[in-house]
């Protein structure tokens, strides 16, 4: 099986397809030879990963898989090698992880056209769909889904939620849509304590920082907050003029709060974060699924979501709070609620936490292993 993804291990700031893929490579390694097409780098970065320099214009082995890295300007050289390798293999699924990206998407289709690799294509638009993401430069995103209705046509798609199967056929009244998700965040019950007395609110922010995020309309609502707050920030800042935005924002915070940004975090690193936080704080413009809230839920931290995931349901009433993206006062006051919330208030808080995590094993149905098993056997 052929997958195409823009970044893959061992990098980690891309967030949650990655470790979704990584997750099904390695449950089902022994049953697929996967091969992975990727950047040669992490989101982000300049330079590419050290192994790929000492090996380049080959197949790596990472984890269950055999990746090819790609360079972002890939040469000749880089181009010929690559064709080559791909014709070796036998033709089966081509799972494309995106709808918006070149390499992900456009590449595997040209491919397929000239009759490089397989043409039988499966499609996952990680939220790319979403009528909150489609708003973000709505007008050039249009032009260009427009433009690929007619080439998609034939491909089978992966929803990861019910909503994107609706978001997919408003794409494509015909298609034919798997609804699979693969959440793979294991949990041990952590040691949870209770928070000092009057002590600030510890809360945290892990995400690409990106306007999809929301991480401005987070730190323009501290302004209405009134009690004492440290807000820690997690992820990677690509966009530069938007991330100089939020520093800005930062500047003029109340000063009862403290805001401390600690750049990216390793996924290994996530559970420990999220075991000595608060509260995980996400007001999305929308999301596909969530992983972070998965993984705090899962840590026992609860959390405060915007209304544009589909964990609203699991969330209310007691693992957190729900609040729309825009509704900055409504977020101060869901911040300042936890800050006032006594110990024994707070425990409960994360033993919701920890069942809305239970429960999300019924919710989210579907296995995505198990899909790649069913597609590849109708091909």
């Amino acid at each position: 099986m052929l997958v195409f993804v823009d970044h893959y291990l061992p990098g980690y700031k891309s967030g949650g397809p990655l470790r979704t893929i990584a997750a099904a490579i390695e449950e089902f390694g022994d049953r697929f030879d996967f091969r992975v097409v990727t950047l040669d780098r992490d989101a982000g970065d300049t330079e590419p990963f050290a192994m790929v320099s000492q090996e380049p214009r080959q197949w790596i082995r990472q984890g269950g898989a055999q990746v090819w890295y790609l360079p972002p300007r890939a040469g000749f050289h880089e181009w010929r090698a690559m064709l080559r390798a791909l014709r070796d293999l036998d033709r089966g699924v081509v799972y494309c992880n995106s709808l918006l990206s070149r390499r992900s998407l456009l590449l595997p289709l040209v491919l397929g056209r000239l009759g490089v690799i397989s043409r039988s294509v499966l499609i996952a638009p990680r939220g790319e769909l979403d009528p909150g993401a489609l708003a973000m430069k709505g007008l050039r995103k249009r032009t260009y889904l427009r433009a690929l209705h007619p080439f998609l046509r034939s491909a089978c798609w992966h929803a990861s939620t019910p909503a994107e199967c609706t978001y997919i056929r408003r794409y494509q009244p015909r298609a034919v849509v798997h609804v699979a998700i693969d959440n793979h965040v294991r949990r041990r019950q952590p040691a949870r304590f209770p928070r000092p007395p009057a002590s600030p609110l510890e809360a945290v922010f892990i995400s690409r920082i990106s306007p999809k995020k929301n991480l401005d309309g987070l730190l323009r609502s501290l302004r209405f907050t009134i009690n004492p707050c440290r807000l820690t920030i997690y992820g990677p800042a690509p966009d530069r003029k938007y991330w100089e935005h939020c520093q800005t924002l930062i500047e003029r915070v109340p000063s009862h709060v403290d805001v401390i940004y600690k750049g990216s975090l390793p996924h290994d690193q996530i559970e420990s974060v999220l075991e000595t936080a608060d509260v995980m704080i996400l007001p999305t413009h929308g999301e596909n699924f969530g992983h972070v809230i998965a993984e705090a839920l899962g840590a026992g931290c609860p959390v405060i979501i915007s209304d544009k995931t589909p964990w609203t349901e699991l969330v209310q009433p007691h693992a957190g709070v729900v609040v729309t993206p825009h509704d900055e006062v409504g977020l101060a006051a869901a911040i300042d609620n936890f800050a006032v919330l006594d110990s024994n208030q707070y425990h409960q808080a994360q033993l919701s936490a920890r069942r809305a995590y239970e429960r999300s094993a019924q919710t989210f149905s579907g296995d995505l292993a198990d899909l790649l098993v069913k597609v590849d056997k109708t091909e």
